[in-house]
């Protein structure tokens, strides 16, 4: 089960996800485009936030046997990623957005709240995790490369979520889903990591 981080500190996070990713270490986007986007979520975090509220309560109801007990952190990150697709106000915005940049957006969102949980976990049991510095080196979470497609894996992923926001058919169990094998995949790879540099 994941701690209980409110909605701020997984906001918070995810601005902070963004400043980095305009960083000489992140390099994702320019320092005018992180600053653009951080103001677009913090005039947005309000209604983020009663939506992602909404989404935690709607699964609750519907996919647990007690709804009183904490979602999973793949849960949490997924109606994060949820709330954000359908909640961030980017369409009216008279700056140009790149095409897919809400969709790519929104997995930096899920992938940030996913390692604000696993951090959190990992303080809480007050255990050194190898897996966390796997993440640090990285800088962030790595994707599978793709086999025959020549379209980069979070293309492909972003275009998913284009088409399913806008034919209103986002789903928090899939998304949880898709999240879960993500950290399996990055997990192998950090234990791969691992026992190749002990050899």
């Amino acid at each position: 089960m994941a701690n209980r981080f409110t909605f701020l500190d997984l906001f918070n996070s995810l601005i902070a996800a963004v400043e980095d990713a305009s960083s000489p270490k992140g390099k994702l986007l320019s320092a005018k485009e992180a600053a653009f986007i951080c103001d677009l979520l913090i005039r947005s975090r309000d209604v983020i936030c009663r939506e992602y509220t909404t989404i935690i309560r709607r699964v609750k109801e519907r996919y647990m046997e007690n709804s009183n007990s904490l979602l999973d952190r793949h849960k949490c990150a997924a109606a994060f990623m949820i709330a954000f697709l359908k909640k961030m106000d980017m369409e009216d915005s008279k700056q140009s957005i790149a095409k897919l940049q809400k969709e790519k957006l929104a997995i930096l969102a899920g992938l940030t709240v996913l390692g604000t949980f696993i951090a959190g976990e990992a303080k809480a049991c007050k255990k050194k995790q190898p897996f966390l510095r796997f993440l640090k080196r990285y800088n962030g979470f790595v994707f599978p490369k793709t086999i025959c497609d020549i379209n980069l894996y979070i293309d492909n992923w972003a275009i998913e979520l284009y088409y399913a926001r806008i034919e209103k058919k986002l789903f928090v169990p899939s998304l949880a889903h898709e999240l879960f094998y993500l950290e399996r995949y990055n997990r192998l790879l950090a234990e791969t990591s691992a026992s190749t540099t002990k050899q």
